[in-house]
């Protein structure tokens, strides 16, 4: 049983080679020297078809005009470009056409509107009419060119002492170191009138521009005491001695209020403190009056 089937693996094997020697048998190997592959190539060109050399258009071609009912159309548009209208350099309109156009004039009269438009020249300075003529125009009745009045205000000066000027009063010295508003009233205040020192009210006012002082914040801040015009020398010492005690004593306060005894084993914080030199305008509402003041 073994040598039936060793045989017959024998026999399909030489079949299988018996039919490999046939088919190359059968095959033809053709010349592969230059002179068959140069002669293969020259066929195949003869076979291919070839696309015909590119002329030169040197004629234009003129084409027949188209009616409204041809569809035989030699450009890619189905419209024709208008005639009554310059079209832009290098391009060609093909949206509008003879036979069908929409509100052909209004287009027209736009066009030459902006045409018109387009071609002005605009005006400059060197077209007025002033460079040309040697007198320069002008709108200006020659009757108004006389003199005219000045309306520009006049710079006003200080005004002389007896004059009567705008003053801002402040609070007196009493009412604003107890803290209390002032009823403004000149020549003395309504609080100094009850307590019967209406003689020695020390009504303060606000400095004015003219008034030199040597630090330019220091004037803004500090009121000074106010003084009439005609007021008794003898009145207006004891003021001035007044107000000096009552600084005086609201100074010491200050300085009292600000000396701090440092604790035992503590270094001192350095903190900054700003020196008052006066309690400064008080309460009250800042009261505006036409007065005669000595300065």
């Amino acid at each position: 049983m073994e040598h039936q089937i060793e045989r017959k693996i024998l026999e399909e094997n030489m079949e299988e080679g018996d039919r490999v020697t046939g088919w190359l048998e059968e095959l033809e190997i053709g010349d592969l020297s230059d002179e068959a592959k140069e002669s293969t190539h020259a066929v195949e060109e003869q076979e291919q078809p070839r696309t015909p050399p590119r002329r030169l258009k040197i004629t234009p071609d003129i084409y027949e005009s188209v009616s409204p009912t041809n569809t035989s159309f030699y450009n890619s548009s189905v419209f024709d470009s208008r005639k009554d209208l310059r079209s832009p350099r290098f391009c060609i309109r093909d949206d509008a056409s003879d036979a069908t156009s929409v509100d052909d004039d209004d287009n027209d009269w736009t066009n030459s509107k902006t045409n018109q438009k387009r071609f002005v020249t605009p005006k400059t300075v060197y077209n007025t009419p002033s460079i040309d003529s040697y007198k320069p125009p002008s709108d200006i009745d020659e009757a108004l060119q006389d003199e005219l009045p000045n309306t520009n205000p006049p710079i006003h000066l200080p005004p002389s002492p007896g004059e009567s000027r705008l003053v801002c009063i402040t609070s007196c010295l009493q009412c604003t170191l107890a803290d209390l508003p002032c009823s403004l009233t000149v020549p003395s205040c309504s609080r100094c009138e009850r307590n019967g020192m209406g003689d020695v009210c020390l009504l303060h006012r606000r400095r004015f521009i003219e008034e030199d002082t040597q630090d330019a914040a220091l004037a803004w801040s500090v009121p000074v005491l106010l003084k009439l015009v005609g007021e008794d020398e003898g009145r207006w010492r004891k003021k001035v001695d007044l107000a000096y005690q009552l600084h005086a004593q609201w100074q010491d306060e200050q300085d009292r209020r600000n000396w701090v005894l440092p604790r035992w084993g503590e270094r001192k914080m350095e903190e900054s403190y700003i020196v008052k030199v006066h309690p400064g305008e008080g309460k009250g509402r800042l009261t505006y009056r036409e007065l005669k003041i000595e300065m």
